[in-house]
């Protein structure tokens, strides 16, 4: 009945509502992700561990908030070994 699409999203399949413009969907972001995207533009490639480091926050709480990011399209994420590295997405640019 077409009332959801679907897109690929590395991996994973995504699924939406028919009609829904997602280029024009507002995101809005916390002090904390702010703060996360600010250092990973200053340091392109960062790994999450340095990124928890500069901003004196656990690990885990930046994981998180890199998974949000990385849901809106914010920054891209790649896995280089055992680290995972940071990057703006070229769409955020």
């Amino acid at each position: 009945s077409e009332m959801i699409k679907s897109e690929r999203d590395g991996g994973y399949k995504r699924f939406y509502p028919m009609g829904r413009n997602l280029v024009e969907d507002v995101v809005e972001i916390n002090g904390l992700q702010k703060g996360i995207l600010d250092v990973i533009a200053d340091n392109p490639g960062i790994s999450q561990k340095k990124i928890s480091l500069v901003l004196g926050t656990s690990t885990p709480t930046v994981s998180y908030h890199i998974k949000a990011l990385k849901a809106a399209r914010l920054i891209e994420v790649r896995r280089e070994g055992k680290l995972t590295r940071c990057y703006i997405s070229q769409a955020a640019a």
